[in-house]
């Protein structure tokens, strides 16, 4: 206790607790979903702030149950991720439908994190989105305005069901690339932005969408986010993007009209239709 918060109330300071996510020989994991029965808790979990393992960091601090459960899980040893999740749904941590993925399969891109610089000179952490940042996202979500929901997903809808956001934040990294634009928050990172493609592995075309929280558009983000996934999306061999676009979505549409392609738009009296080859 003393190690830890000392760390965490020095100035400048941060309390880390790293470990390997695994022991005796790659065997069994050291991310569990309880402690052997009479193990002394040493540190309690409101003392905990960051837990490192060599699949990434997960902050703590302030969450809920839900939430570390979702975090840890995502810095655990891939081969052992599903049986926490069974477990976690069987002790009600994390609810019955929440996705199993073939997680051997999936590997986090870290190539694809960088900073970015805003007009406005903020500077922004932009990173593939993670399965832990379904309720960070889901914030983000119920924090746009009407008009940006109407503009984004074609609809008023008011509610954002915890089944559908699982479904941005569960992705395999190739067939679907989401990165997020984030800034320091109270409890954690905030999610200001996202841009998304969905792949056709047969055609090799991608349907691309972009959202930014209200208040931090016209800082030049979704411009950069359309030209990062573009890059993104060209190394990985993707021919074509498309997409469609409210005709009152002058700002969306100017982003897509001055990305630097030739853009190909059709209208039928209700969306814009934009495609675009990439090669």
């Amino acid at each position: 206790m003393d190690f830890i918060r000392g760390a965490a109330r020095s100035r400048g300071g941060k309390a880390i607790i790293a470990l390997p996510s695994t022991a005796r020989n790659g065997t069994v994991s050291r991310i569990v979903p309880h402690l052997t029965e009479g193990a002394g808790v040493v540190v309690t979990r409101g003392d905990v702030h960051c837990v490192v393992t060599e699949y990434g960091i997960a902050y703590l601090h302030g969450k809920s149950i839900r939430e570390r459960v979702l975090s840890l899980i995502n810095i655990a040893h891939p081969q052992f991720r599903n049986d926490l999740i069974q477990t976690a749904k069987s002790q009600h941590y994390l609810d019955q439908d929440q996705i199993e993925m073939a997680w051997e399969k999936v590997r986090y891109p870290t190539e694809l994190e960088r900073y970015e610089t805003l007009e406005d000179g903020t500077q922004i952490f932009f990173r593939p989105i993670k399965p832990s940042d379904e309720h960070t996202l889901s914030d983000m979500l119920y924090s746009l305005s009407t008009k940006s929901i109407r503009r984004r997903y074609f609809t008023r809808t008011k509610t954002f069901p915890h089944r559908d956001v699982q479904q941005l934040t569960n992705i395999d990294y190739e067939h679907e690339i989401a990165i997020v634009g984030v800034v320091p928050g109270v409890s954690g990172e905030k999610i200001v932005a996202i841009a998304q493609y969905f792949l056709d592995p047969e055609s090799m075309a991608a349907e691309v969408a972009l959202i930014v929280l209200d208040e931090w558009q016209q800082k030049g983000m979704g411009t950069f986010l359309l030209e990062y996934i573009t890059q993104i999306a060209r190394r990985r061999g993707v021919r074509r993007f498309y997409a469609k676009i409210l005709p009152d979505n002058r700002a969306m549409l100017n982003i897509f009209q001055n990305c630097g392609y030739n853009i190909n738009i059709e209208f039928d009296g209700e969306v814009y239709s934009i495609s675009y080859n990439l090669t």
